[in-house]
Formats: structure tokens, C-alpha cells, sequence
């Protein structure tokens, strides 16, 4: 207790007691005083080691030496999110973030689904779990959402698990088949594609194999976005397996595949 009193009055932060057990060497965990951030660097802590004898008042300390804590463990991805769109913008709205050292959310967009999310597409950063993106042009854009914590660490960026309002009176430019939203998914998931005309659409789901497992669509749209909904379950209306599928689109002469995860 006296050595402990001495030590605490000369600046020191008392720690922890290690046995002596006649060992050649010994390890302790301790803990820092704040762990260093990408933001703000390395944070030095300085420890010593003090070895006390059966004398009281009789000790020997190590020379003093610093170490630091990193805090990188990446927060985890948002969820629920939700996009709504109307002709004078786009409502994102999520949950909250569970982690204690939550800092922001990062918003990218893109304008095609499958964007990497990087600085050039970075749309906000805000604390809140929703954002109104006001633009003319709602239709065009796809948006991920990323939590950071208080250290700066960036976890995986999530797209909306749905779409709601978008508008079939836009015709786009292009043929296109969209990612599957979510992906990877359970139990059901939303396969969208876009039509510059009127066209027969086969919109049909193959194992990695290649086996046919069912077809969602066989029927004429006409142009504009269109949602399709496939809840895991095949021609017989059992539910499959998990592992990788394909979605296969033909419309006329565009032929596109595109592939997605079934998790259990």
C-alpha cells in the first residue's frame, strides 16, 4: 500500500499487481489512455514497471516506455434502409446505428447501382438516420449508405433494402438490369430492370450450374423501371437452397445475367 501511494504520488497511475512466479519473463494486459484514431493519430502511453522487494520502501523501477491502443474495427452496416422517390427528390430514411462510438453516416450516389462508393461520390455526411436528396432528376441515381465511428473507421457501405415511388412514366436511355436489392438476401429480394420501349420480358432465375429454377417473368412491359420481387422459392414453390444464383433478362435482343446470394 505504501509503494502504491508513493508511486501514485509521483505521477503515476497504479495498475495492476503481477505474482512473482520465478518465470523468465512475464505479460500483462493493461489499458491506454485513449486509443489512437486515423483522425487523430497514435495517442502515447507511458508505462513502468516497478519490481518490489520484501522491504518495505525497497523497489526498482523500469525504464519508462510508451505504447498506444488502435481502435480498427470498422462499425457495422446500416439497416433498413429505405429510399422513397418523388419528382422533387429522393427520402432515404434508416436505423439508428447501434455502436456507442458512433460518429456519422457517408451517402454516396451513383448512377449505377453497382457504384463503388469513394470520395467523388460522396453525397453527405450527417448524424441523422434519413436525408432528403433534393433533385429534378430523382429517377437517375442509386445511393449507399456507411457508418464511421468516433476513430475514423468506415464500415461497409449498404443500399436500400427498398424502393418505393419510382415513377415507370420516365423512359431511360438504355436497356439495363440492375443489381438485386439486397444482396446477399433472406428470404426475398427485388430484381429491377429498365425498358427504352415496349418489349416481351423473360425475366428467369438459374442455379450456379446452370439449372433453370424458376421464371418470375414471360409477358410484355412497357417502358420504364419495373420491380420484380423473387421470395427463394422455385417452380414447385419450395424454397431453394442458399448459395449463388443467376437472373437471366431477355427483352428482344438485350441478353444480360447478373448474380446474386441466398443466405440461411
Amino acid at each position: 500500500r505504501e509503494n502504491v501511494m508513493m508511486m501514485q504520488a509521483a505521477g503515476w497511475d497504479f495498475l495492476v499487481t503481477v505474482p512473482v512466479l520465478v518465470q523468465e519473463n512475464y505479460a500483462v494486459v493493461v489499458p491506454t489512455l485513449a486509443d489512437s484514431t486515423i483522425l487523430a493519430g497514435p495517442y502515447q502511453t507511458t508505462f513502468r514497471v516497478t519490481a518490489l522487494t520484501a522491504t518495505p520502501g525497497v523497489f526498482f523501477h523500469s525504464p519508462p516506455d510508451s505504447g498506444y491502443s488502435v481502435d480498427n474495427l470498422a462499425p457495422g452496416v446500416p439497416t433498413a434502409i429505405t429510399a422513397s422517390y418523388q419528382s422533387t427528390g429522393v427520402d432515404l430514411d434508416w436505423d439508428d446505428a447501434p455502436e456507442t462510438d458512433f460518429q456519422f453516416y457517408r451517402i454516396y450516389r451513383g448512377i449505377d447501382p453497382t457504384f463503388t462508393p469513394a470520395p467523388g461520390n460522396l453525397l453527405q455526411e450527417t448524424a441523422a438516420s434519413n436525408y432528403a436528396d433534393a433533385t429534378s432528376t430523382p429517377w437517375d441515381f442509386h445511393y449507399k449508405i456507411a457508418c464511421v465511428d468516433h476513430a475514423g473507421n468506415e464500415g461497409e457501405a449498404s443500399a436500400p433494402a427498398t424502393a418505393t415511388g419510382v415513377s415507370e412514366e420516365v423512359t431511360p436511355a438504355r436497356l439495363a438490369l440492375y443489381e438485386a436489392i439486397p444482396n446477399p438476401f433472406n428470404p426475398r429480394t427485388t430484381l429491377s430492370f429498365s425498358l427504352g420501349s415496349v418489349s416481351h420480358v423473360r425475366l428467369s432465375i438459374y442455379a450456379a450450374s446452370g439449372r433453370l429454377v424458376t421464371t418470375l417473368l414471360d409477358e410484355e412491359r412497357g417502358a420504364g423501371r419495373h420491380d420484380v420481387i423473387w421470395d427463394g422459392r422455385d417452380r414447385q414453390q419450395r424454397r431453394v437452397a442458399s448459395g449463388v444464383y443467376l437472373y437471366r433478362i431477355e427483352a428482344g435482343t438485350f441478353v444480360e445475367t447478373r448474380r446474386m446470394v441466398l443466405l440461411k
